[in-house]
Order: structure tokens, then sequence, then C-alpha cells
């Protein structure tokens, strides 16, 4: 139950409609006994920079996520990004720090590393292939690199986007090895092909690229596909899915909206 010792995490963005966050936080915090909640608050992009000054001052808030379209004009509104934030280009949590300033982070990317982890793939040393340099390829290609791989591909349509992605890569992570053009995942042990969606592939292309998947024989396989978010109780949760689910169900879910979902691309 709220009340005057509840600590608030605002949820900016709009529409509001779309937000799953306060569905799934509100009740693990409940669960756990933690006495905070992230609360919706619809804000269109004119108005965006005085709502971030605004809600900051308020004495029971300790932070922010940020949804669209208010990622990348965070970055120019806080006063310190993240590493992962500052090769994203984008920011989706702010964290308002002991000192009153504000840290601007990104965690897509960790988030996907978390998931390899959890089905026991080891990331240090190994090589991995994002396709897709927007913001959540840059941010998850940042995660990686800062995991300790050795390795790292980029590619996306617009080549200008990989290049300017591998130019703040090297500048965070000197030592790591970049290949940008190709997107044949073959000879990688990750791959995050996060670019076959409607607007930069086609079905056709996803299936063509997790048939060379099965083909080349890969069996260390991230994957984000648009899942939607299934209600359990009050609760929504991301649910992982194998290859090994039907066709039909992996391409109706296709074309649903997007969450990060990881999951294992196995050879049949």
């Amino acid at each position: 139950m709220i009340n005057g010792n509840t600590t608030l995490i605002a949820h900016l963005g709009y529409p509001t409609t779309t937000f799953k966050a306060p569905l799934i936080y509100n009740p693990w915090f409940e669960s756990i006994g933690v006495n905070a909640v992230v609360m919706p608050m619809g804000v269109k992009a004119e108005a965006y920079a005085d709502v971030v000054s605004a809600v900051f001052k308020l004495t029971n808030i300790v932070g922010a996520l940020v949804t669209m379209p208010h990622k990348v004009t965070t970055v120019a509104l806080v006063d310190e990004v993240s590493t992962t934030a500052a090769i994203a280009g984008a920011c989706n949590a702010i964290l308002l720090q002991p000192d009153g300033s504000l840290l601007g982070d990104m965690f897509d990317g960790e988030g996907f590393v978390r998931g390899v982890r959890r089905k026991g793939r080891t990331i240090a040393g190994a090589s991995a292939l994002v396709v897709g340099s927007g913001g959540v390829g840059s941010a998850i290609a940042a995660s990686l690199a800062a995991a300790g791989v050795a390795r790292l591909g980029l590619f996306d349509v617009d080549r200008v986007a990989a290049e300017a992605l591998a130019a703040r890569l090297r500048a965070h992570y000197p030592k790591i090895e970049l290949a940008l053009g190709a997107r044949d995942p073959h000879g990688y042990d990750i791959v995050d092909p996060t670019s076959l969606n409607p607007d930069l592939g086609t079905e056709r292309d996803y299936r063509n690229f997790t048939d060379s998947l099965v083909r080349h024989e890969m069996g260390q396989v991230r994957d984000r596909l648009r899942y939607p978010l299934e209600p359990r109780g009050a609760q929504f949760v991301e649910h992982e899915r194998e290859k090994d689910r039907e066709r039909e169900e992996i391409e109706a879910s296709y074309r649903e909206r997007i969450v990060i979902a990881c999951r294992d691309v196995l050879s049949a």
C-alpha cells in the first residue's frame, strides 16, 4: 500500500498505455517487502526536459525508468552517463545520486548479458555478432564489450551507423577486435540479430538467418524476438523461447509488440 514512506520511481514516456514496467516491478516490490512504486507518467517530447527537472526535485524520488520517445534526449539532461549509455547514445534509466546529481544508464544490454550467463554461457574471451546498431543493439554491444568479449562483429544496413558504433566502442575498449560489414553468424559464439524487424528486415530474412545458424550448427546463440508479454495473475513476465517451438508460433509472435527476450537457437 502506498503511504508517506513510499519511495517513488518515475516511469517517463508517451503513451503510457504501452507501459509494462509497473505490472512487473510493483507486485515484485510488494512480494519482497520493499515500500516503493513505479509510477507511469505520460510526458510528450516538448515537455520532457521541464518534467525531468521538476520531478527530481521531489523528496521521495530515487530514480526513473525512461522509455520512448525520450531515451536519446535523456543523455543531454543528466549530469553523468555510464559507459554503456555513452556508447548507446541513449538512456533508459536515471539514478538520483546522494549528491543530487543525475546518472543516466542503459540496461538493455546488461539484461542480454545476464540472459547469456544464466544459460551457463561464457562471454569473456568469446566472439559475438550484433546485427543492428541502433539504441538497443548499441547497448548490447557495449555490455558484451564490458563483459570481455574478445571479438565483436557489427552489422547494420546503414553502414555509417555501424562505423559510428565501432568508433564509440574503440574509444572505451581499445583492445577489442571489431569486424564490420557482414552478418554471417558462422564462426561466432554469440549472435544477436537485432535488426530483423519489419523496418529493417522481413520474416523471410529471419527464417534465412536462423536456418543459417542451424546449418552452421551454432549452439551458443541469443536472439531477441517480438514476443508478447503474457499475463500471469496481475503480473506480466518475459518468456524465454526455445528453437524447438513450432515455426508457426514463432512467426505469429514475430508480429507482436517488442519486448526483450533472450533464447537459445539450437540446431534441430
